[in-house]
């Protein structure tokens, strides 16, 4: 009987982790600039996007706002999370990674693989 159990529970967790995998659950992207742009509008009161830096991966952004708001965006678990951070930033390059500072120690760094133009815009910021 225990075989039987041991083995039932077995198939049981393998056929959810099949179907979480099979139907994309957990996975968060970001999928363009503009998505980027409407996170940061959505969720920081009053911030109006202009432009944004994506990573490479969908993993993390920086959005330009009107006047000298930026915001961080990174991905959390299957979520985003969002900082609005002012200037200046500390932006710690390395190859094509570039790590940006929140300043917020809860918060942390935001790393993103950046494009030689999307380098360039980002560095504007700081």
């Amino acid at each position: 009987m225990d075989w039987l159990v041991l083995s039932g529970s077995l198939i049981a967790i393998f056929a959810v982790a099949a179907l979480v995998h099979f139907l994309r659950l957990g996975e968060a992207a970001i999928k363009d600039a503009a998505h980027a742009m409407r996170l940061a509008e959505d969720n920081l009161s009053g911030f109006e996007a202009e432009w944004a830096v994506l990573s490479a991966d969908g993993a993390a952004a920086i959005v330009r706002g009107t006047g000298d708001d930026i915001a961080l965006v990174k991905r959390h678990g299957a979520q985003f999370a969002l900082r609005q951070v002012s200037r200046p930033l500390t932006v710690v390059q390395d190859g094509s990674a570039h790590m940006v500072d929140s300043g917020e120690l809860s918060f942390g760094r935001v790393s993103l693989e950046l494009a030689k133009q999307d380098a360039d815009k980002l560095l504007t910021l700081v």
